[in-house]
């Protein structure tokens, strides 16, 4: 008896197409580079009127659960299983107001004001850990082993219409780059295609009777083919590999319902991101989609204006929505980079209104090569208890405001939880365990300054201020400091003339004591 082995897999036994790869990758290739060309690219920014890269932008998510809660009942509380408590980057998210988005006759958002009563506003218990979109868009489309099955669905579930389109666009744009790859030679991995499906467009479809009978595959593939005249064959061929990637857009009940259809289910064969906004945000999944796919909400913005360089016109308005609680998407940016941009007098005191404000959410802030008004700055962290990234390189006048900024990161009764700052003179950062100012001296100012940011760090492993002429009182103000930072395993104070033998002693004993982990080279 004779025994044949077959691989039934979805590439071997799909209907062929293409007469070789080659063409089917070439076609593939150039509907990438549609989308990487066309306006998913970019995001228009409704202040400035300027294009945003949507490769620049940050959007955050958390996970969805079921349990709703009022916020009058309190910040959202993490669940029990992460015991730690909430950083000061949580706590300053957690205060997201509730907002909803129309759009005007003209196309741009106009702003609604939320139906939930002052002060009162729906919010989802979620995980204190926020998740970068663009993580969840990788993981979607990384290698599988044979056998595996696909990964869950991806739901995103958006407040206001900019979050929708923001998270839609950085989904086609962040897939197609990656996509965006020759086939080697030898490789036998199926390409996969990304594609945009308007859900409304198939509830449009599915309303023509002779349409509906054609089958759901001919719907996709005729939405596709008017999308983008010509990735017709490309996209039947994608559908018989099961190869495509769909970035779903729903904003009815009606589109969402389009789940429970034949074309649903052909949808839910293949990778699916699903963006729900306007009314379907507040309903439920249907089965079909509740059942395989994962659900997040979306908690935060990066907003990246590095090359919109803002007048102080629109700076002042930017910083003025911010501090609104119903300002669309402005109200739950956390993160902002505002380089060269033009900061006046105006501008300036907005920022100070905005950053002493209660509904104030930014974590991080780059004003670089800015003219911000640095005493103006220092008072306003005085009472900012959010912020803990901030950026003030190559600002006019900033080392004179060192030891202003430092006094206030210092002082007892300072909310501020600045814990990383990028200067001219060093930079402590978010992703580095490691900080060596080595044989650079260093100002009184500076290690002052240096001393104010250390404070709440919690991330700094190894600390090197060997040879940096620092004078002996500004080393025990430091040593004060760090003996009740646990996470420091590292700090390297040679090389000090100033430090007499008496002042070495009694910092290796108060060391030991406070950490005794710690690894001292004095």
């Amino acid at each position: 008896m004779i025994t044949v082995e077959v691989d039934l897999n979805e590439v071997n036994h799909s209907r062929l197409l293409f007469t070789t790869v080659t063409k089917y990758e070439d076609a593939r290739q150039q509907l990438l580079e549609r989308v990487l060309q066309s306006r998913l690219g970019v995001v228009r920014d409704e202040i400035s009127q300027k294009d945003l890269q949507i490769g620049d932008q940050r959007v955050y998510l958390t996970p969805k659960t079921d349990e709703v809660v009022s916020d009058a009942d309190g910040p959202a509380a993490a669940p029990e299983a992460a015991p730690d408590p909430p950083s000061p980057e949580d706590e300053g998210r957690r205060r997201r107001p509730s907002m909803t988005q129309d759009v005007s006759p003209s196309g741009s958002p106009t702003m609604m004001r939320s139906e939930s009563p002052p002060g009162v506003h729906k919010v989802y218990k979620a995980a204190a850990n926020l998740t970068n979109a663009l993580d969840l868009f990788s993981q979607l489309i990384a290698p599988l082993p044979a056998d595996a099955p696909l990964p869950p669905p991806v739901v995103v579930r958006a407040q206001g219409k900019t979050e929708h389109e923001m998270t839609h666009s950085q989904a086609m744009y962040s897939l197609a780059t990656a996509l965006n790859v020759n086939v080697l030679d030898g490789d036998d991995a199926v390409r996969l295609v990304p594609l945009s499906l308007n859900m409304a467009r198939v509830v449009e479809h599915l309303a023509d009777e002779r349409e509906r009978s054609a089958g759901p595959r001919e719907i996709i593939v005729k939405i596709a083919e008017n999308d983008n005249p010509g990735t017709a064959d490309v996209v039947r061929q994608a559908i018989e590999l099961h190869a495509l990637v769909f970035v779903c857009e729903v904003a009815s009940e009606a589109e969402l319902a389009t789940f429970k259809e034949a074309v649903g289910e052909e949808v839910l064969l293949n990778r699916t991101i699903v963006t729900m906004y306007d009314v379907a945000d507040k309903l439920p999944l249907p089965a079909p989609l509740a059942e395989r796919a994962s659900e997040w909400l979306i908690d935060s913005i990066g907003l990246c204006m590095s090359e919109s360089k803002l007048t102080n016109r629109m700076c002042k308005e930017l910083f003025k929505r911010m501090a609104q609680p119903n300002a669309a998407h402005y109200s739950i940016v956390t993160s902002l980079h505002l380089p060269a941009s033009e900061l006046g007098r105006e501008s300036s005191a907005e920022l100070t209104e905005l950053l002493v404000s209660p509904q104030c959410n930014l974590l991080t802030l780059d004003l670089s090569y800015t003219a911000v008004d640095g005493f103006t700055l220092a008072q306003a962290l005085n009472t900012n208890s959010t912020l803990t990234s901030l950026d003030v390189r190559m600002i006019s006048e900033m080392r004179k405001m060192y030891k202003t900024i430092g006094d206030v990161l210092l002082a007892p009764s300072c909310t501020c939880k600045l814990s990383f700052l990028r200067c001219d003179d060093f930079e402590v950062l978010e992703n580095e365990k490691g900080l060596s100012l080595r044989e650079k001296p260093l100002a009184a100012d500076t290690i002052h300054l240096l001393t104010g940011v250390l404070r709440h760090n919690r991330s700094l492993h190894e600390l090197d201020l060997s040879a940096t002429d620092i004078e002996q009182d500004a080393v025990i103000a430091l040593a004060a400091v760090l003996e009740s930072n646990p996470s420091l395993t590292s700090l390297r104070l040679a090389y000090l003339p100033a430090l007499d033998e008496a002042a070495r002693v009694d910092m290796s004993a108060r060391m030991e004591r406070s950490n005794p982990n710690l690894r001292l080279e004095l």
